[in-house]
């Protein structure tokens, strides 16, 4: 499993920078900041439900639901879509509780639109 820690690289004060104290370099080395990990952390949790979404409907496969463009190397080098979430223990527990999530949602669905519930 790999973590990713938030990392902030200075450059050294010097006469010609300007500035009293450090200069961030985090955008010129390509370091993620804590708000793009939030971001892609966001962004790997809403892909886990459409994942999970689409196991409910019956249609997941390794490349459907397509998911987003910050995670698409990821996916692809763990070898799809179902490799991605089974390879990973955190990842299956969240799958999960999406799944119970949307199964709940469409049984509350299909529970309002059936016509017992309204006379």
């Amino acid at each position: 499993m790999i973590i990713k820690v938030k990392t902030q690289v200075f450059a050294p004060v010097t006469k010609y920078n300007g500035f009293m104290g450090c200069e961030r370099w985090d955008g010129e080395i390509g370091v993620e900041t804590g708000q793009d990990l939030r971001r892609i952390s966001r962004d790997r949790r809403s892909f886990l439900s459409m994942c999970a979404v689409a196991f409910r409907e019956d249609v997941f496969t390794d490349k459907v639901p397509k998911p987003p463009i910050v995670i698409r190397n990821e996916v692809k080098c763990a070898g799809g879509n179902k490799r991605w979430i089974a390879n990973d223990p955190i990842r299956w527990k969240l799958f999960e509780e999406f799944y119970k999530s949307a199964v709940e949602r469409k049984l509350h669905l299909l529970a309002a639109a059936s016509p017992e519930n309204h006379p």
